[in-house]
C-alpha cells in the first residue's frame, strides 16, 4: 500500500522536476490537459492545470467529484470536496515520512532512451527518489516538443501509471488555480503526522 500511494504522489506531483526547482513551481510551462491514471488494475479519468504557480487536478471517485490544488509558493495543499465538507487546506511538509510530501531535491534523473508518446517525441528519463532510507523509482517521458512537459509518468515496476492527453499550452482561467476564500485546515492532517511520527521503524 504504501508503494501504491507513493506512486501515486509521484504522478500527483509530477516528479519529474529537477532538484534545482525543489522550493518551486515546475519549471514547465503553463497547461491543460485530461489525464488517466492506472493504478492497481483500475483506471482513473481526469483534468490537470498549471500556471501561476499552482497546479490544479479534478478527478471523480465514485460520483463526486474531487479536486486539489497545489500552491508551490505557499507550500499549501487544498482539497475541494462536496457539501457539507467543502475546501479543506494544509501545509505541504518536508516529512520524509510523508509520500505525499516527497522532497524533490532527493529526486536523481537518468536518461535512458527516446520514445513516440502520443505523437510526441520524448526523452525517457528514470527518476530515483529516497523516501525514509528506501529508494523508489519512476519512469517520466518528457515531450521535447511541449518545452520538455511530461506527456507520461509510471512507476518503474508497472504498479502505476500516468499519461497527459489532450494537452494545451497556455494559461489556465486564473480562477480555476486559485483556491476558494473559506477553505478550512485539514483536520486530519495532524493526526496522519502523529500517526507518521508514532509508526516503528523496520529494521
Amino acid at each position: 500500500m504504501m508503494k501504491l500511494t507513493i506512486a501515486l504522489a509521484i504522478g500527483l506531483y509530477v516528479l519529474s522536476l529537477t532538484p534545482a526547482h525543489a522550493d518551486g513551481p515546475p519549471p514547465y510551462p503553463s497547461f491543460t490537459a485530461d489525464t488517466e491514471m492506472t493504478a492497481g488494475g483500475n483506471t482513473q479519468e481526469g483534468k490537470i492545470a498549471f500556471g501561476k504557480g499552482r497546479m490544479r487536478m479534478d478527478m471523480t471517485i465514485g460520483d463526486k467529484a474531487v479536486s486539489s490544488i497545489f500552491d508551490y509558493s505557499a507550500k499549501k495543499m487544498y482539497t475541494l470536496l462536496p457539501p457539507p465538507i467543502g475546501c479543506m487546506e494544509q501545509a505541504i511538509r518536508a516529512d520524509p515520512k510523508d509520500p505525499f510530501a516527497v522532497a524533490v531535491g532527493q529526486a536523481e534523473e537518468e536518461a535512458i532512451g527516446e520514445e513516440t508518446i502520443d505523437g510526441h517525441p520524448t526523452k525517457k528519463v528514470r527518476v530515483t527518489t529516497t523516501v525514509d532510507g528506501k529508494k523508489h523509482t519512476s519512469l517520466v517521458w518528457k515531450a521535447t516538443d511541449l518545452k520538455n512537459l511530461p506527456v507520461r509518468v509510471a512507476a518503474e515496476d508497472g504498479s502505476f501509471e500516468m499519461n497527459y492527453k489532450n494537452i494545451e499550452l497556455g494559461e489556465p482561467d486564473a480562477k480555476r488555480v486559485t483556491p476558494p476564500g473559506d477553505c478550512k485546515a485539514n483536520p486530519f492532517a495532524g493526526m496522519m503526522q502523529r500517526d507518521s511520527a508514532a509508526a516503528p521503524k523496520k529494521k
